[in-house]
């Protein structure tokens, strides 16, 4: 019986990686394999390692490399030299020679010493790799060898041409560096599958079967904020609207009139595209009473499903900073109270920060759904942005914004 990290991170991916056989395949190999090389913690890539079985050693020594976590060298090199399985000794040496250091060339030459010719052609090809490594002893020179090294070179040759690679060590994150073709086909992966998803409970739903939105604007890289809040609202399915299909051109945070974007344009310098956002619930809800309403089994489902697709696309992203909208939303996500770190004229806590995704994260008071004051909305442009010139758009008005009870309690618009 197979495991959920089995499922996510081996069985989609073995049959691919064994022989190098994603080279034959179509592109969204390569945004598969950088995004699961992307989101696999250390843990889980150990609790693999462990494993007895070759497919989970090949999967998890492939995204060490891919993600050049060069902690895992010694470990790699033991498990190489170990001589336990030819199919998983593919991934160690590819792991090595992604990984670069002069400990991975070590290893590598230790690995032709002993004498074993099963995977000569790939150390011999992964040696080739390296400028300053010592000329290489082939213990059988053939054609077949030859053959087996301009294989590897291609499957090198492949991830850097599709850039999958993480960046350059010294001083490499671990995390890998994606091109914003690769974000795109994450993104309509997601979309699809969500739209696969939707159509299944959409019968069990019933009334409460409202749609579904993902992305409020283009999917931007490294972009200096991206906004999550609770729930899209709605009282209508608006999949006509084309909310299924895909993001918008345009930030919604940019060009909506609604109360909501309106206060985060006053608070934050947010552009056309590089400012999109998301909500850590894709599907639609009349208010927090609708969504409670519906059996406990299916909500507890949807939320587990847009929760693991908000983690895959905020590591997808990278953003600088992750504004949660709403303590409650941020309280939620991040399974914490994070620390203060600003309050209001009366005392009241306007910002939080803690992590989600190993990156900066910062929960605000929900800018429509509590009635924040002047003074407090002027703190919480002075913290986040204090260099705004001033813009022609002022603030909302207290008559402007969504009562609580109308909002639905810590709901996104739109």
């Amino acid at each position: 019986m197979t495991t959920i990290l089995e499922d996510r991170y081996v069985n989609s991916f073995y049959l691919s990686l064994l022989n190098g056989n994603f080279v034959e395949e179509d592109a969204n190999i390569a945004a598969r394999l950088a995004e699961a090389a992307r989101t696999i913690s250390d843990p889980e890539i150990e609790h693999l390692l462990a494993t007895p079985d070759w497919r989970s050693r090949l999967c998890a020594a492939w995204f060490i490399g891919l993600s050049r976590r060069a902690q895992f060298v010694p470990r790699v090199g033991e498990l190489l030299f170990s001589n336990a399985n030819t199919y998983a000794d593919q991934g160690y040496c590819m792991a090595l020679t992604l990984i670069g250091t002069q400990e991975c060339v070590r290893h590598l030459h230790l690995y032709l010493e002993s004498g074993r010719e099963d995977l000569q052609s790939w150390v011999v090809g992964a040696l080739s790799e390296f400028k300053d490594a010592p000329p290489v002893r082939v213990l059988d020179h053939s054609e077949d060898l030859d053959t087996g090294v301009e294989a590897f070179r291609r499957i090198v040759g492949f991830l850097r041409e599709h850039q999958i690679i993480a960046a350059d060590l010294p001083g490499a994150t671990g995390r890998c560096v994606f091109s914003s073709s690769h974000i795109e086909a994450i993104c309509r992966d997601i979309y699809s599958e969500t739209r696969v998803q939707y159509d299944s409970v959409k019968p069990d739903l019933g009334s409460a079967a409202l749609g579904f939105r993902i992305l409020y604007g283009p999917p931007a890289i490294a972009a200096p904020y991206v906004f999550l809040g609770f729930q899209p609202g709605g009282t209508k399915d608006e999949s006509d609207e084309g909310q299924h299909d895909g993001w918008p051109d345009r930030s919604w945070y940019a060009s909506s009139k609604a109360p909501l974007a309106r206060q985060l344009r006053y608070i934050f310098a947010i552009d056309t595209v590089r400012h999109s956002g998301l909500n850590m619930i894709f599907f639609r809800a009349r208010n927090l009473a609708a969504w409670d309403s519906i059996p406990p089994k299916l909500k507890t489902e949807l939320e587990r499903f847009s929760l693991e697709r908000v983690e895959r696309l905020i590591a997808a992203l990278q953003p600088q900073h992750l504004i949660v909208i709403g303590l409650r939303t941020f309280r939620q996500l991040t399974q914490g109270d994070g620390v203060t770190v600003l309050r209001g004229k009366r005392g009241n806590r306007l910002v939080v920060q803690g992590a989600f995704g190993g990156r900066l994260t910062s929960g605000i008071v929900h800018l429509s759904g509590a009635r924040v004051s002047g003074e407090d909305r002027e703190l919480l442009k002075g913290f986040f942005n204090p260099a705004a010139p001033p813009q022609c758009e002022g603030p909302v008005t207290e008559r402007e914004l969504i009562s609580p009870q109308k909002l639905g309690n810590q709901f996104s618009s739109g």
